[in-house]
């Protein structure tokens, strides 16, 4: 025998349905309450999987956000390094114009030094050459 609601059965005997009659439309009755449970049981599990689900992008939109913000901060300071290189790359031109000047003084030193060397070497052969003094 399927199953049955037995106070639906009786209430519709009562109310004047064959035994038949009644018995086909309590088990009629029970199958839906049946799939009716069916459902509510697969909804509840639904419902479960979506907030599941839900709290995974949270999650997941939460770590986005944060790495939204780190790649910010990390274009912050990347602009930071930029400046720094600029400035740097200015500071080396700018001891490169002084190491010019410096070589060209060396140049000019060295000039003049050979200059003395000349007037040295013209000093000592007119010594040599200059005849005892009696």
């Amino acid at each position: 025998m399927a199953l049955q609601l037995g106070a639906l059965r009786d209430a519709l005997i009562e109310a004047g349905a064959s035994e038949e009659k009644a018995s086909k439309a309590a088990e009629e009755v029970a199958s839906y309450e049946n799939r009716l449970g069916s459902i509510e049981t697969r909804l509840a599990r639904l419902t479960t999987s979506v907030q599941i689900a839900v709290g995974i992008l949270v999650l997941l939109l939460g770590s986005q956000m944060a790495l939204w913000t780190r790649a910010g901060e990390l274009s912050g300071q990347i602009g930071e390094f930029r400046d720094q290189v600029t400035r740097l790359d200015q500071r080396v031109g700018q001891i490169d114009q002084k190491i010019g000047h410096v070589e060209q003084r060396i140049g000019q030193v060295e000039q003049r030094i050979g200059q003395i060397d000349q007037k040295i070497d013209q000093i000592v052969s007119a010594i040599a050459t200059k005849p005892p003094s009696r």
